[in-house]
């Protein structure tokens, strides 16, 4: 999938989907986001939560532990002003990634190649083993040729 947030977008996306829904913890904030942009997209904690540390330490979020460890997070003033300016911000990501064309990775193709293989699991013997490793060692090469090909049309 494309990129769907620009440089500091993820923090006003953060600001609009907790206007609607605080107070609310990272998952519930994650689980907004994702409702929000739909399709397949999933927040990655290891984003979001440095975010709203720095939305915190920005003096736009507060959070109160709620004695189990998890952090609630509300709006201050200033964050409350802020997301009524980032209204907008998750449905423009959501046209994004709608509107973006599919990406796809070398690892979605190589582990779909793999899924496919109906006698993956079988035990070879030495002379298959010979016979697909060298199979695979140049198929290794053809794919390093494409892909610079690719990175110098580019």
């Amino acid at each position: 999938m494309t990129r769907l947030f620009a440089r500091g977008e993820l923090k006003t996306a953060i600001l609009d989907a907790l206007g609607d829904i605080e107070p609310a913890n990272g998952y519930a904030i994650m689980q907004a986001l994702a409702d929000a942009i739909g399709g397949s997209w999933r927040p990655s904690p290891g984003a979001i939560y440095p975010a709203l540390l720095g939305l915190e330490d920005g003096g736009f979020v507060a959070s109160t532990d709620d004695g189990t460890g998890s952090l609630t997070y509300r709006l201050t003033d200033v964050g409350r002003r802020a997301s009524s300016r980032a209204e907008g911000t998750l449905s423009a990501a959501a046209d994004r990634a709608r509107t973006a064309p599919p990406s796809t990775t070398l690892a979605t193709l190589v582990d779909a190649f793999a899924a496919a293989a109906p006698d993956r699991g079988r035990k070879l013997g030495p002379k298959a083993t010979t016979a697909v490793t060298r199979l695979l060692d140049s198929t290794q090469t053809k794919r390093a040729t494409i892909l610079d090909k690719e990175t110098n049309d580019g």
